[in-house]
Parts: C-alpha cells; structure tokens; sequence
C-alpha cells in the first residue's frame, strides 16, 4: 500500500490512516485481496503494482500492531474470517441454501468495547514537552498597573495659565464694553513640562516597600521623562540626604514650580526600640521649606489615613498609596493640578 495514500475528501468526517489501521486489526484480512478491498472501502489507493507482490512480511510492518495497547474487540470471538465453505455458497447464488447466522455478541459487551476504544483513541500520541516559557508575571504593586500612569501624571500635573484661549471671557469683555487685554485670558491646562523631585524614605520601617519604590520610579520615570526626573533619598530626616554610605548633606528644594513627591510613612511604622518617634514637627518644617520655594508636595503613604499624623492634612496634601486608589480620588485632591507661587 502506497504510504502517501490519503483519503478522497476534505469534510471533517473524513477517514484517516488510524481508522484504517483499526479496521485491519478487527476484521484481520487473510488474504491480499481483502486488504484491498477495505482499503478501497475506507476511501484509500492501494497501488500493488508499485507494491511489487510485497510478502506478508512487509504487510505486517506496514500495518501497525496494536494487540498490547488496543482494547480486545468482542467481536473477534464471534466472527472470524470467511471459510471455503463459505464462499461456495455465495457461488451458488440466491437460490442456495441459507447460510446460518452466528451468535451475535452481547450488547453490553459492545458498549464497553465502544467506550474503552474511545479512551484508547484519546490519548496523547506523544508525552507533551514542559513548558520553558516564564509564569505570568503579578501584579502586585501598591498602584495598579493600568492605572499607575494616569494616576502618576494626574499626581504631579501643574497647573498653568496657557491652555486654550477662554472665549467666555473675551465675550464678556465685549458685551460689557470692557477694553480686551493684551494678554488674552486662557484656560487652565495641566503640565509636566516642570519635571519632579521624588523624595524616597529609605528607614528601616519602609523597607516592606522597597520594592514598590523601585517599580514607583520606573513608572514616574516613564510618565514624566527620566531627563525630568531627580531622585533623592533619606535615611534619618527629610532635611538631611543619603548620598553615600555614611555620607549625609542638606536638602535643598528644586527649582520654583517643581512638584515634590515624597514617598514615606512619616514615622506611622518605626517601632517604639528604633529610637525613631513620631515627630509631626519634621514634616510640618519639610513642607513650610517647600511652600517659600515656591514647589509643590504631594506625600504617598503606604498606612490608611485613619493612622496618619493628625493636623498634617493641613500643610501637605497626602495620598493613600494603595490599589484601592483611582483616579477620582487624585483628581479630587489635586484638582485640574497643583498651584504654586510663581
């Protein structure tokens, strides 16, 4: 039989070299001639011309054994292959005696060789690779991801008089006659076109967060530009930089119109054995500072604001770093964004 046979047809019913196969092995063929017969049956070509009287030898290896993995046929203790007796009643045509019909096989049997065949057939023909692709990364970050960059550009917007042009205004001057000033009015409009300054408090208590800092940058990074964006950090005291081991110099704010955004738990989890208390004072001077220079804060805190320092929300605007967070609750703490002395 030609190994490129394939079946005559597309449709999804179609008989495969599996279904063949099975075929062979339930009403084992005697002879050639048989074989070809339900091979034409099933819709395959058997070129025995190009098979040059092949032996039984390389029929066995053509068709394959499945006596050790295939379930046992019930039908194979009932019927076997036609004998010579057989075939000399069919030659004597329909005027012959009748030809005896054998016992058939129980239905319950039949079923149950149905339903073992079908999980023969189910089986995975190959043991499947593992797989070496990485497991899905989590998100697990304070911010949810997709809305990290709306809330980080919303958080450090200022806000600035050069959007587009309030024709409200100019109409009202003209109804009431009012000279038009040369500098027409315009609607405010957000802009992060002044950068930021992230202030990261890295005290022992923060260190939970640690991670969540690293990922926090990244994404200001990204939203504002990484040329725009400084980060500096502290270990004591916001007034007093990190800038090496052991290596400590005073805090200068940014230029005028930068928005800070400090990123601490302002002392909520120092433990009492730390030597670090609670000092509400520190921040209230830390804003004060950046209130003269003109910059504007913004304070993250990884703690509910039931835990937050009272009398703060005074001096500073705080925001619950938290996943819980959208983009209501920043719009409602910063508005169209932040106002600065210019």
């Amino acid at each position: 039989m030609d190994p490129h046979s394939r079946a005559r047809g597309s449709r999804a019913n179609d008989v495969f070299l599996g279904d063949l196969a099975i075929a062979l092995h339930v009403l084992a063929p005697t002879d050639q001639s048989r074989v070809a017969d339900i091979v034409r049956l099933l819709g395959f070509t058997l070129d025995l011309e190009a098979a040059g009287g092949a032996q039984q030898t390389e029929r066995d290896e053509m068709i394959p054994d499945f006596s050790e993995s295939a379930p046992e046929s019930p039908w194979r203790k009932e019927f076997v292959a036609p004998s010579a007796e057989l075939d000399a009643r069919r030659e004597e045509g329909p005027g012959g005696p009748p030809i005896p019909l054998r016992a058939l096989p129980d239905r319950s049997d039949v079923r149950d060789y149905r339903k073992r065949l079908q999980g023969w057939r189910s089986l995975p023909r190959e043991r499947p690779r593992a797989s070496i692709e990485a497991p899905p990364s989590l998100d697990l970050d304070l911010f949810r991801q997709r809305l990290a960059r709306s809330l980080i550009s919303l958080s450090l917007a200022v806000r600035t008089d050069d959007g587009e042009p309030a024709v409200e205004a100019l109409v009202d001057a003209l109804s009431f006659q009012r000279p038009i000033p040369r500098r027409l009015p315009r609607r405010p409009a957000p802009t992060l076109r002044f950068g930021v300054q992230v202030v990261l408090d890295r005290r022992e208590a923060m260190r939970p967060f640690f991670s969540d800092l690293n990922s926090l940058i990244a994404t200001v990074r990204a939203v504002v530009g990484h040329e725009r964006t400084e980060v500096v950090a502290f270990d004591l005291r916001p007034d007093l930089l990190l800038r090496g081991p052991m290596q400590r110099t005073p805090y200068h704010p940014p230029p005028r119109g930068t928005p800070v955004l400090l990123v601490s738990d302002l002392s909520i989890g120092c433990p009492p054995w730390s030597g670090v208390l609670p000092d509400p004072g520190m921040w209230r001077r830390f804003a004060e500072e950046l209130r003269a220079s003109g910059c504007p804060l913004l304070v993250l805190v990884p703690y509910p604001p039931r835990r937050w320092p009272g009398g703060l929300h005074t001096h500073m605007k705080l925001l619950h770093w938290d996943r819980g967070v959208g983009v209501g609750a920043v719009r409602r703490l910063v508005g169209i964004g932040h106002d600065y002395d210019r």
